[in-house]
C-alpha cells in the first residue's frame, strides 16, 4: 500500500478538502447547539419576567375594580330599601352618595344613576336627562344579580373610550329600577400602567374575555389609542389562549412597528379581563450576541487555522524532503488549539485520568501532576454525583458515543464550581471530555431567580413566592394537625403622604414599614408585599389566637412609630388588619387571601387601627 509520501497529489488535496469540511461542519453544529441553549436560556428568563409583570399588575387592576365595586355597593346601601326613583329625596340621597364615594375611586371617571329606560337622569336641578348608548348592557345588568363590566366603547359622558362597571338597584315594586354605573376610561387604565417601569418598546395590555382591547400602555407611544375596542390579536395567543386560559407566555412580532416581544398574559382574579405583558426580546438578546459574536468568532478562527494548515499541508506535501518538518509543526499548531484556556481537556482510561490540558489546571486548580494517573472522585464534591455520572454518562457513551450534562465540581480549594460536561467514547474503555466553566452563568440564573421571587423595592418575599410559602405552610400544617395564621395590611394614611410629598416619599415609607415588620416577627414567619401599600404576614406554627394577636400588636405599634422622609419630615402612618388561620378556616393560598382580604376591610370599616379575625362572613364558601 502507497504511503501518504506517495500518493498522489491530487488524491491528498481531495481528503484534506473533505476534512477541513467536516471540522468546519462539527465545530459549526457545536457552536450553534451551544449557543441555542443560551438563547433558550435567555427566552425563558425573559418570559418568567413578563409572568412576574403580568401577574403583579393584574392583581393590582383587580384592586381598583374592588375599589369600584366597593364604592357602588356603598351608594346602593346609602338608598332606601324601595326608592323612588324620580323623587327629588332619592336624587339627593344619590348625589351625595356619589359626592362621598368619588374621591375614594379617583380610577372612576364618572357615576350615573341610570333608569330602566336608559336616561341617566340628573342628579342637580338644571342638568338635563342623557340617554345611555349601550341598552343592552343596560338590560344585562338589569337581569343580573352581580355587578357586570361592559365591552370598551367611545363614551360620549366622557368623551374617550371606557368601560362601564354597573350594578341593579331595586324599586318600590321589587323589581329593579335601574342601575348604578361607573365608567373607567381606557386613559385612566393606561395612565396607572405608565407607573410601571418599562423600557421604550415594552408593551401593556387590557382585553375583555372577548378579546376586545380595553387598553394599551407604551413608553415610546403613551397617547396612542389605535385599536381600542378591536380583537385582533396574534395567532400564537389565539392558539394558546384555546389551551390554557388563565395564564401563558408566548413570543411574537404581530403589530405594526415589528418589533419581537414575549408576552405574558393572567386573568385579572375575579374579573372578566385579560392582563397581557409584552417585553422587548432584544434587551435580553444584546449580551447574547456579543457571546454569539465571541464564540462564532473563535470557531472561525480554530476553522481558519485547520485550513490555513491543510493549504500549508498541501503546499509541504510537493517537497518530500521537508515532510518530516512539516509534521512537527503541524504538530505544534494542534497543540496550541489544545492547551486553550478556556475549554479543559482530559482523556481517560476507564475512569483514571492518563492526560489533561492546560486550561483544566484553570478551571479545577490541580497541577498536571496531581490529576494524572488520579482517579475521577477527585472532581466530584460527593460520591453520589460521581456515581450518577459513572451510570448515566457511561452508559451515553457505550450506547451513542458522546454525553452532555452541566453538573457541579469541586475545585481544590473546596469551592463548588458549575462546569458544562461533554464525553466523547474512543473505545469501550478510552474516553476524551472537554469541560467548560459555567459558574458565572449560574450565578445570574440564580439572580434571576431571586428577583422573579421578592419585590424589587422592599426586598420583601412577592406574591408568587408567597404563594408557594403558604401552599408549603398548608401541607405542614395539615401533616402535623397545627395550625398557622395569614395576616392582610393595608397602610392607614399612606396615600395622602404619597400625594402630598410624592411617590419617592411613598416609597421611603413603605422600605422603612417593610424593614419594621421584617423585624417585629419571628424567624420562622414571613413578610411579604403584596402591592402597593399591602402587605401579608405569615404566622407559622400559631398556637393560640392570643399568640397571634401578641406578634401583631407588636408589628402594629411598629407601624406606627414616625418615620422619616428622605428630606428629614417625620410622618405617621397606621395599620388595619385581617387575619384568618388555616387549614381551619381556608385550606387554600387564594382562600386564605380572599378571608383575610375580606376580614381588613371589615377592620377599614370599624376605624383604622383595627384588627379584625375573620369569621364565617368573610370566608368563602368552596364551589
Amino acid at each position: 500500500m502507497p504511503s501518504w509520501a506517495t500518493r498522489p497529489l491530487g488524491w491528498v488535496g481531495g481528503w484534506l478538502v473533505l476534512g477541513n469540511l467536516l471540522v468546519a461542519l462539527v465545530l459549526c453544529v457545536a457552536t450553534a447547539f451551544s449557543l441555542e441553549s443560551t438563547r433558550s436560556a435567555e427566552r425563558a428568563r425573559g418570559a418568567e419576567v413578563a409572568d412576574n409583570l403580568a401577574h403583579s399588575v393584574s392583581i393590582e387592576v383587580a384592586a381598583e375594580l374592588r375599589l369600584v365595586d366597593n364604592a357602588l355597593a356603598s351608594i346602593a346601601q346609602r338608598l332606601p330599601s324601595h326608592p323612588e326613583v324620580n323623587s327629588p329625596a332619592t336624587a339627593q340621597g344619590l348625589a351625595a352618595a356619589i359626592r362621598e364615594q368619588a374621591p375614594r375611586v379617583p380610577f372612576v371617571s364618572a357615576i350615573h344613576f341610570v333608569d330602566r329606560q336608559g336616561r341617566i337622569n340628573p342628579l342637580s336641578p338644571g342638568q338635563a336627562p342623557r340617554q345611555i348608548d349601550d341598552l343592552g348592557f343596560l338590560q344585562q345588568v338589569l337581569a343580573s344579580d352581580t355587578a357586570l363590566l361592559s365591552p370598551p366603547r367611545p363614551s360620549p359622558a366622557v368623551g374617550e373610550w371606557a368601560v362601564m362597571r354597573a350594578q341593579r338597584v331595586m324599586g318600590p315594586d321589587g323589581q329593579p329600577c335601574g342601575i348604578l354605573v361607573a365608567e373607567i376610561t381606557s386613559r385612566q387604565f393606561a395612565e396607572a400602567f405608565a407607573r410601571l417601569a418599562l423600557g421604550p418598546q415594552d408593551i401593556i395590555l387590557l382585553r375583555d374575555r372577548g378579546l376586545r382591547m380595553v387598553a394599551q400602555h407604551m413608553p415610546s407611544r403613551p397617547a396612542n389609542t389605535e385599536g381600542l375596542g378591536t380583537t385582533q390579536i396574534s395567532p400564537e395567543l389565539r392558539s394558546l389562549l384555546a389551551r390554557q386560559p388563565a395564564a401563558g407566555t408566548y413570543s411574537s412580532r404581530l403589530g405594526r412597528d415589528g418589533v419581537e416581544r414575549i408576552y405574558a398574559y393572567r386573568e385579572v382574579p375575579g374579573y372578566p379581563l385579560l392582563l397581557i405583558a409584552g417585553l422587548s426580546s432584544e434587551q435580553y438578546f444584546v449580551p447574547w450576541r456579543a457571546t454569539a459574536w465571541r464564540h462564532w468568532s473563535f470557531t472561525a478562527l480554530i476553522i481558519l487555522l485547520v485550513i490555513l494548515g491543510s493549504i500549508y499541508l498541501y503546499l509541504q506535501r510537493r517537497r518530500e524532503q521537508e515532510a518530516l518538518r512539516y509534521a512537527k509543526r503541524l504538530a505544534r499548531q494542534q497543540a496550541l488549539m489544545i492547551e486553550n484556556d478556556w475549554v479543559g481537556i482530559l482523556r481517560l482510561h476507564k475512569r483514571r485520568i492518563t492526560w489533561t490540558n492546560r486550561a483544566l489546571a484553570t478551571i479545577t486548580g490541580y497541577e498536571k501532576k496531581d490529576l494524572v494517573g488520579s482517579d475521577t472522585r477527585l472532581l466530584y464534591p460527593d460520591d453520589t454525583s460521581y456515581a450518577a455520572i459513572g451510570q448515566e454518562g457511561h452508559h451515553a457513551l457505550r450506547e451513542r458515543g458522546n454525553f452532555h450534562t452541566q453538573i457541579r465540581m469541586r475545585h481544590r480549594n473546596g469551592e463548588l464550581i458549575w462546569v458544562d460536561l461533554s464525553g466523547t467514547a474512543l473505545s469501550e474503555e478510552e474516553s476524551v471530555w472537554m469541560l467548560i466553566d459555567i459558574s458565572g452563568l449560574k450565578h445570574s440564573e440564580a439572580q434571576a431567580h431571586h428577583m422573579a421571587l421578592h419585590d424589587a423595592l422592599t426586598g420583601l418575599a412577592n406574591r408568587r413566592s408567597l404563594d408557594e410559602r403558604l401552599r408549603g405552610a398548608l401541607a405542614w400544617a395539615r401533616r402535623e394537625q397545627r395550625a398557622i395564621a395569614l395576616a392582610y395590611m393595608d397602610l392607614d394614611g399612606f396615600k395622602s403622604i404619597n400625594d402630598r410629598h410624592g411617590h419617592e416619599a411613598g416609597d421611603a415609607v413603605l422600605r422603612q414599614v417593610a424593614d419594621r415588620l421584617a423585624g417585629r416577627v419571628r424567624g420562622h414567619d414571613l413578610v411579604a408585599r403584596l402591592g402597593g401599600d399591602e402587605f401579608a404576614i405569615v404566622l407559622a406554627d400559631t398556637t393560640s389566637p392570643e399568640e397571634v394577636r401578641t406578634i401583631l400588636d407588636r408589628c402594629l405599634a411598629a407601624v406606627q412609630v414616625p418615620l422619616a422622609l428622605p428630606d428629614g419630615t417625620l410622618v405617621q402612618v397606621g395599620g388595619s388588619l385581617g387575619v384568618v388561620f388555616g387549614p381551619t378556616q381556608a385550606d387554600t393560598p387564594e382562600a386564605l387571601l380572599t378571608a383575610a382580604d375580606a376580614a381588613m376591610y371589615e377592620a377599614k370599616r370599624r376605624g383604622k387601627g383595627q384588627m379584625v379575625f375573620a369569621t364565617a362572613a368573610h370566608l368563602v364558601t368552596p364551589r
